[in-house]
């Protein structure tokens, strides 16, 4: 297995560090209702459910990895 940059380890120091304070979801399916929700009550169209790689679970955001 390769080494990893310095580049990869930032980045995943950086992810991980995202996820602290964020709701996490059990599963894709309740994820994406509560972002169906925050986008038609609360006017927050860009909110996407998304699978975090620190810690597995489902969180919201306004990015798309």
């Amino acid at each position: 297995m390769a080494k990893s940059t310095k580049k990869q380890k930032r980045a995943r120091k950086r992810h991980a560090k995202s996820c602290e304070g964020k709701h996490q979801y059990p599963n894709a399916k309740a994820a994406r209702a509560s972002a169906e929700v925050m986008r038609e009550r609360h006017n927050q169209h860009t909110i996407q459910a998304y699978e975090c790689q620190s810690c597995g679970g489902w969180h919201l955001g306004r990015r798309s990895w």
